[in-house]
């Protein structure tokens, strides 16, 4: 996806990546939290914290089939281990689904037109980064 980050005059970060070509659209984060969403490929961070390293992730959001979910995300330093978790609408408990260190995966084996809520974590040596949950629904058969 490939993130670039300019400053303007007013402080404000211009972020750009290339297209998904599959995406419905494009979360922002900014230090893990949520900041925006897009459909386009590029977004202005226009409250940067000024006195620290601002850290972004642009996770693509990709539509769903009957049974499947795909969720693709900007990738982080090399080395960083990704673990999945998914909780099933009704459901109280998050399953693991998978650690991997790919930026992407496919959730497979679902049910149709239900919805799910996903839970991205990224490990970095000692450090580590919760994304907001996402949440996608299948599609009815």
């Amino acid at each position: 996806m490939g993130l670039n980050a300019e400053t303007d005059e007013n402080s404000h970060i211009l972020l750009s990546w290339l297209d998904a070509e599959y995406g419905d659209g494009y979360l922002i984060l900014r230090d893990g939290k949520q900041i925006g969403y897009t459909q386009g490929t590029s977004f202005v961070d226009e409250e940067p914290n000024p006195h620290a390293f601002n850290f972004y992730w642009v996770i693509t959001y990709v539509q769903a089939s009957a049974t499947e979910i795909a969720l693709k995300w900007d990738v982080a330093p090399e080395g960083t281990v990704y673990t999945i978790f998914m909780k099933k609408e009704g459901e109280r408990e998050r399953v693991l689904v998978k650690d991997l260190t790919d930026n992407f995966y496919t959730v497979s084996g679902l049910e149709p037109d239900t919805r799910y809520s996903f839970r991205i974590i990224a490990r970095h040596g000692l450090h580590f980064l919760q994304f907001p949950i996402l949440t996608r629904k299948t599609k009815a058969e």
